[in-house]
């Protein structure tokens, strides 16, 4: 995939960075780097750091269900405009779900998605958190304990959150999926 900066593949790799590859892949989870980590390929102590937070937040054991993880991924790509991400997930929460119908009305306004009272309020959040972070209060935590979301859940929630929009960010000011440069 192309990016506006260089992305070092695989078997280009030379030193630190073809070290930290090996290691992802011998993890035997991965056939290939994921563009999201090579795109990090030019400061490679970043990517063993930044595959762990990953898999950790959006796949490791917690309080959030893997369906609620990618409504907050494909809400808040679909905010930010990062149309990889947003497709991605899209696809990932279609696979959990089994239902385009609710798929396509999160992606074009999750308020008015068929959705449980909690999974529409912890997207409430997470949109809030991503589009006016300061602007988030007390009174938006305590909406998510009064529908049932534990305060582990709340901060799972807020992390899924913080992830994707840092995602997001590196991927669109990098230009990743985008045209290379001239």
């Amino acid at each position: 995939m192309n990016a506006w900066v260089q992305m070092i593949a695989e078997d280009e790799a030379e030193g630190q960075l073809r070290a930290v590859y090996q290691e992802l892949l011998g993890e035997g989870r991965r056939r290939a780097v994921p563009d999201f980590l090579r795109l990090h390929s030019l400061v490679p102590r970043a990517i063993i750091p930044l595959a762990q937070l990953h898999r950790a937040i959006a796949y490791g054991p917690g309080e959030l269900s893997r369906v609620q993880r990618e409504l907050i991924a494909t809400v808040v790509s679909a905010i930010n405009g990062c149309a990889l991400c947003q497709e991605l997930h899209s696809r990932l929460l279609l696979h959990r779900t089994r239902d385009e119908a609710l798929v396509a009305q999160v992606m074009r306004d999750f308020r008015t998605a068929p959705l449980a009272a909690a999974d529409r309020a912890l997207l409430e959040y997470a949109a809030k958190l991503t589009t006016a972070p300061a602007a988030v209060a007390r009174e938006d935590i305590d909406r998510l304990r009064q529908l049932g979301l534990s305060d582990a859940a709340i901060v799972e929630i807020a992390t899924q959150t913080a992830l994707f929009n840092y995602l997001n960010r590196v991927i669109q000011g990098l230009g990743l999926g985008e045209s290379s440069p001239p």
